[in-house]
């Protein structure tokens, strides 16, 4: 499991960020994605969620964020889209 990552921001598209760690890109979903700028230095909390033969990272600004989606994400019939 990952708790953040820290790196450069490399892109940002309307529903998710690439953060650029060690030279390895990162693509990480998140529902704030125009509070980062290209270029930008970042630390991005994640959360890693694991569905049959996908595995996604959910990216928030902060740990309470992240908080709040695993909070969400424990609701039956929430799943991490929805929250």
């Amino acid at each position: 499991m990952y708790e953040y990552f820290e790196g450069t921001i490399t892109v940002v598209n309307p529903a998710y960020v690439v953060i650029e760690v060690a030279g390895i890109g990162y693509r990480i979903l998140t529902p704030t994605p125009y509070a980062y700028k290209n270029g930008d230095k970042a630390r991005i909390y994640v959360e890693q969620v694991v569905r049959e033969n996908r595995m996604t990272l959910y990216g928030f600004k902060s740990q309470q964020d992240k908080v709040l989606f695993n909070k969400l994400n424990e609701v039956s019939g929430i799943g991490p889209k929805s929250a």
